[in-house]
């Protein structure tokens, strides 16, 4: 519960333990949530943001990714599956046709995340 939600309790690290691989060396289903769950933050930003015209969408977008690459490739993934959505293919048949942007923007999260830990840190 709130305990996983404190600092130094070893549950703060979870973004990056989703990078890591399981013991048989295949991580597809994380890589999945994790495209699923930055695909679906995505078409919830596009509903609520209007940006004003002129201004850059992915300026916007940005601000909740962790860089523009990211926001670009959930940009891409979600209008990837609302066209197959569209065109009437259900879920699991849309997935499966953009799984391999799905695996490019897991692949640009992971890189992120541990740039981010990598990233030398200033000493107090």
């Amino acid at each position: 519960g709130s305990y996983a939600l404190m600092a130094g309790t070893g549950f703060e690290h979870t973004d990056f333990l989703q990078c890591c691989k399981f013991a048989e060396g295949d991580s597809r289903v994380l890589m999945m949530k994790m495209a699923r769950d930055r695909a679906g933050r995505m078409a919830k930003l596009k509903k609520k943001t209007h940006p004003a015209g002129g201004e850059d969408a992915f300026a916007v977008f940005a601000s909740t990714f962790r860089s523009r690459r990211e926001a670009e490739a959930a940009a891409a993934l979600a209008e990837a599956l609302e066209d197959a959505a569209s065109r009437g293919l259900s879920p699991a048949e849309a997935w499966d046709e953009v799984s391999e942007s799905a695996y490019a923007l897991a692949a640009i999260a992971i890189e992120e995340i541990v740039q981010k830990w990598l990233d030398p840190r200033a000493k107090l």
